[in-house]
């Protein structure tokens, strides 16, 4: 007999790969030219994007990188030249924000690992929020719906709402 129960599969911190960020790279730097030097100093690298400025959309000349843990990852650090290029690798600071997933608008997991019934942040539907019809911004004085959502979550009341009150 088959059970419908869903679940949140979270990675083991052993096997999760660690985030470094890599600045002092031009903004046009090829990144299958650092994944493969870095490749040939002895790193796995697993995933790189370039990261973006958040209002604007424009690249900038940091990159996010996750480095598998094998042999001697912690040496990734050490690094001070990619190619002809002097570069700084940091540890990924995370912001303190709750994570919300994208999937079933719950909290503290990302979608990558949720395997419960998808809802939409914008309409409450039964998909999941990237395929949603609506594309106007909201109104609501908050940054996303989806920060809304997490304040309400938290009982955190909403600032409309005070106002009603008073």
């Amino acid at each position: 007999m088959e059970k419908n129960e869903e679940l949140i599969l979270l990675e083991s911190t052993i096997d999760r790969p660690i985030k470094v960020v890599l600045k002092g790279l031009h903004v046009e730097a090829n990144t299958t030219d650092i994944v493969k030097n870095l490749k040939t100093k002895g790193f796995t690298v697993s995933r790189i994007s370039q990261m973006r400025n958040y209002k604007f959309q424009k690249p900038l000349n940091m990159f996010l990188m996750k480095i598998k843990k094998v042999v001697n990852y912690q040496n990734i650090y050490n690094i001070k030249e990619i190619g002809y290029g002097i570069v700084k690798l940091e540890p990924y600071r995370r912001k303190n924000k709750a994570t919300i997933c994208y999937n079933c608008t719950g909290c503290h997991h990302s979608a990558r690992n949720c395997h419960q019934r998808p809802r939409c942040i914008k309409c409450n539907g039964a998909h999941p929020t990237r395929e949603c019809n609506i594309k106007k911004k909201s109104s609501i004085p908050y940054a996303s719906t989806a920060e809304r959502k997490t304040t309400l979550q938290f009982g955190i009341q909403d600032h409309t709402e005070k106002a009603k009150n008073k």
